[in-house]
């Protein structure tokens, strides 16, 4: 799968979506021999990462042996996080709302 220039001007997340069978392997590959995993499930699932910050990705590849779905979003999509709890299921990706500093273990 091609993903078109996606580099640290650009910033995304994925979500990788297991929908059968009990295995989803995700990695990337881009510029200058940039080589990572972004993704591993075992079982029909969710997992996300982001796609920026160690070189242009070019392209994804997926090793599965069921059927699985990939959404990419534009980081500035995700929903804004001011430092309140959060509850849910699932995967979920948030963004730092403008003016809030992260205090804590993620700094």
């Amino acid at each position: 799968m091609w993903v078109k220039s996606v580099g640290a001007y650009s910033p995304c997340y994925a979500t990788f979506s297991l929908t059968s069978g009990n295995h989803l392997r995700v990695g990337a590959e881009g510029a200058h021999g940039l080589r990572l995993s972004l993704a591993e499930l075992s079982e029909p699932g969710e997992a996300v990462s982001t796609l920026y910050g160690s070189g242009d990705i070019d392209y994804l590849t997926m090793a599965s042996d069921g059927e699985w779905t990939v959404d990419i979003e534009p980081l500035s999509t995700a929903p804004s996080w001011n430092g309140e709890t959060l509850t849910g299921e699932g995967v979920a990706v948030y963004r730092l709302a403008e003016g809030q500093r992260s205090h804590g273990p993620c700094g």
